[in-house]
């Protein structure tokens, strides 16, 4: 057994192994617990790693579903002892899909949704799916329920029905036909796939069709599952599927991220939303941003959705259809541009971030970013996680939620919450009791966003209409100075993630290229011993990479600064050897001749070799004085934004067979030198 340390982007470290013989298992199954010593990893040796508690037990295994395979999968049986069922004849059914019905509306498809009666009474009903002879239902269409009703209760009414009716939205709706299970079958299942051929309606020569159920014991567990309900906040987490191409076997993480340079559709700007397209069938589409040309998608506006699809369709659709519209209360959405995302790109891509130039009558119409992987149960946990009610959010007060306003929330759970509300915080949550509040949450296994709420000296506070805003420092964006001048938290937030304006390009590598961004810093230690309280660090970034040393402007009496967009936080360093690391360092910056030195808060060295070229980003990472000390504690927290570019990936791989070359690095003050 090995016990690691989870790391989200760099390899997982091991903490301690140890060796469990099986006649300790097999001696043990009565259920107790034995202690095992745990053995330190190499270059630890000698120090106490430990232990680990092992308890094994024996149980009846789990119930496989078996046949086709299903959106969402839902515990199947097990054990009696780790779930109580409710009852001996309450059941737990779900419908999964339906194949090749018969075609209701003149475009040769229907709209069809699921209703299940039990004599006179109806039991259950789905959502309808559009435009389909073949919907897949998941929990997003109402899929799941529990029949309480008893088998004497199935019998006497001649079975339980499942009538497949067509959505429409005047009139009656029609049905496609229905299929009769009989008490029997139903109470006899254990959770298989059952294809149950639907009976046309009356006077109908056509075939039915298939529908696709599965039944089983229910317990505590689904009860709970069925009590929940899909999230109504992300009934567009998940997209509508059909089985028109046969088996889903590929499921789509789709994210839209941002638009830039965006034509202007109204008197001013645009209010931009995304739609995404399957041949003629929508997929997905975003809420809309209100009055920009550049919008950054978010969780809010509906940015990340699965799709559940066939390969196939994906293939004789040629690719995804991507349309940016402009919202408009009256009247008809303009199309602002579009693009047809090839397939190759959809089907290949692993979560890097890709750039599309939009076109309109065949002229450009701006660029958008999106990012296509394949999902992972944990994809599907985290969009249903996310979702909560309307009054919890992952544990959290609504008035709590509103007050927080992330302006995303992309893979994963908080990294941390206001101190204010820690209580009601979940277990699995970390609360950061230094200034500010960082909220981590990860996506795509490929970045992190990082948020910040702001609670620091840097920002003069200054309500206004009821909401607190602060004064931006050291200064306000030139050519937006009366907007920038005060921001809300939420503004702050979402300004500090937007694209950098001002780029320095350094360096004489010919390798490639490296793009970085210093974001902010939080829970930084007070440098500064003057008598107002409000003296505290005037914090700024020092890079130093291979034949360059770079710095960010100057935040000053702040121990959580912000470096916005149109300051000096973003640099461009030209590489020329795969082995240089990053070395970045937090100085509280000291002014005049005999102030002495800039005092060093704490610094990281960054591994470049773990990060692949061309994908964007956004990392976390604690500062430490030195890296020598064993009990070292953080000084605070960096955050950056960080891309590689390459040349030649061939002229990469044959600089490591070449020594790094000498480096000297100029520099016009003792305190620069001292600093680097």
């Amino acid at each position: 057994m090995k016990v690691k340390d989870f790391d989200r982007i760099l390899a997982n470290d091991d903490l301690g192994t140890t060796l469990v013989p099986a006649m300790d298992l097999y001696d043990s199954s009565k259920g107790q617990s034995r202690e095992y010593k745990l053995n330190p990893p190499e270059g630890y040796e000698g120090r106490d790693a430990g232990s680990v508690i092992v308890k094994t037990t024996f149980t009846e295994p789990e119930l496989s579903s078996g046949g086709k395979k299903a959106l969402l999968k839902f515990p199947d049986l097990v054990s009696k002892s780790e779930q109580k069922l409710l009852s001996k004849e309450a059941l737990f059914i779900e419908i999964v899909s339906c194949e090749n019905l018969i075609a209701a509306d003149k475009g040769g498809t229907s709209d069809p949704y699921v209703k299940v009666k039990l004599g006179k009474n109806a039991i259950h009903e789905t959502k309808h799916v559009m435009k389909t002879l073949h919907p897949c239902f998941s929990f997003r269409e109402n899929s799941i329920f529990i029949m309480e009703e008893s088998k004497n209760e199935v019998i006497a009414n001649g079975g339980l029905v499942f009538k497949i009716k067509d959505w429409d939205r005047i009139g009656k709706n029609s049905t496609l036909g229905e299929v009769v299970v009989d008490a029997d079958t139903l109470y006899d299942s254990k959770g298989d796939n059952m294809n149950l051929k639907i009976n046309p309606p009356k006077g109908s020569s056509d075939d039915g069709g298939i529908i696709t159920i599965r039944c089983r014991p229910a317990t505590e567990k689904d009860r709970e599952m069925c009590s929940r309900g899909f999230p109504k906040s992300l009934e567009k987490g998940f997209a509508p599927s059909t089985m028109e191409f046969g088996n889903l076997d590929l499921s789509l993480l789709v994210e839209v991220v941002s638009c830039w340079n965006l034509p202007s559709a109204d008197l001013d700007v645009s209010d931009p939303y995304v739609k995404l397209s399957l041949g003629p069938r929508a997929i997905h589409k975003t809420k809309s941003i209100k009055n920009t040309e550049n919008p950054i998608f978010t969780i809010e506006e509906d940015s990340v959705f699965i799709l559940d699809v066939a390969t196939k369709e994906i293939e004789e659709r040629q690719g995804i259809t991507v349309t940016v519209k402009d919202f408009d209360i009256i009247g008809a959405n303009d199309s602002l541009g579009s693009v047809v995302v090839p397939s190759d790109i959809v089907l290949k891509a692993s979560g890097e971030r890709h750039e599309f130039a939009l076109k309109k009558d065949g002229k450009d119409a701006g660029f958008i970013a999106l990012r296509f992987r394949p999902a992972t149960s944990y994809d599907r946990e985290f969009l249903l996680s996310v979702g909560g009610s309307s009054t919890d959010f992952m544990g959290i007060r609504e008035s709590t939620r509103k007050a927080m306003d992330p302006t995303s929330l992309l893979n994963g759970v908080f990294g941390g919450v206001f101190e204010e509300i820690k209580g009601a915080v979940k277990s699995t949550f970390t609360t950061y009791e230094k200034e500010g509040t960082i909220f981590l949450q990860h996506l795509c296994q490929i970045y992190i966003y990082v948020y910040m709420y702001i609670n620091s000296p840097i920002y003069s506070a200054f309500p206004e209409n009821g909401v607190k805003k602060y004064r931006i420092r050291p200064y306000p964006d030139p050519d937006r100075e009366k907007a920038t001048q005060f921001m809300s938290a939420a503004q702050i937030e979402r300004e500090t993630f937007s694209d950098s304006k001002k780029w320095l390009d350094i360096g004489s590598g010919n390798l490639g290229k490296v793009f970085i961004e210093i974001l902010g810093c939080d829970g930084l230690p007070d440098k500064d011993m003057g008598i107002s309280k409000k003296d505290k660090t005037d914090a700024f970034v020092a890079i130093v990479y291979e034949d360059c040393v770079a710095k960010t402007d100057v935040v000053v009496d702040c121990l959580s600064p912000r470096w916005m967009p149109w300051m000096q936080r973003a640099f461009i360093f030209r590489r020329m050897h795969t082995s240089s690391n990053l070395n970045i360092g937090v100085f509280d910056f000291d002014a005049g001749i005999t102030s002495g030195n800039h005092d060093m808060c704490g610094r990281v060295s960054v591994d470049l070799s773990n990060f692949q070229p061309d994908t964007e980003y956004v990392l976390r990472y604690n500062i430490y004085e030195d890296s020598v000390s064993l009990d070292r504690k953080p000084q605070g927290v960096l955050s950056l934004r960080l891309r590689m570019e390459l040349v030649s990936e061939k002229e990469l791989v044959l600089s490591n067979f070449q020594l790094p070359p000498d480096i000297y690095v100029n520099v016009t003050k003792g305190k620069d030198f001292d600093m680097m």
